[in-house]
């Protein structure tokens, strides 16, 4: 009977050995694609980017809402250089 009881958990290890190697491998696949999808949408995103210069024109502002044109109005002159891309860096620091 130890015999069979020995066959019967080295099974149920080679079962659990078998289950963490798949479980592994789905892990990995899943970092692979999250990392290689993540670099298309970058790589997308970074090719549509426009680095031109452009000069801001109040007739831009048709068709937004009242309060919107008084403020960029206010806040923008005619002839003024427009913004193409902005880089923001994240940094911390304890204190």
């Amino acid at each position: 009977m130890k015999a069979a009881v020995r066959k019967r958990w080295t099974l149920v290890l080679y079962m659990l050995i078998g289950l963490a190697a798949v479980i592994a491998a789905a892990i990995a696949y899943g970092m692979h694609r999250w990392r290689s999808e993540t670099e298309e949408l970058r790589a997308r995103l970074e090719s549509t980017r426009c680095v031109r210069t452009r000069e801001f024109s109040g007739d831009e502002l048709e068709g937004l809402p009242a309060p919107v044109q008084r403020y960029f109005r206010a806040a923008l002159t005619d002839g003024q250089r427009v913004i193409a891309a902005v880089g923001i860096q994240h940094t911390a620091r304890s204190t």
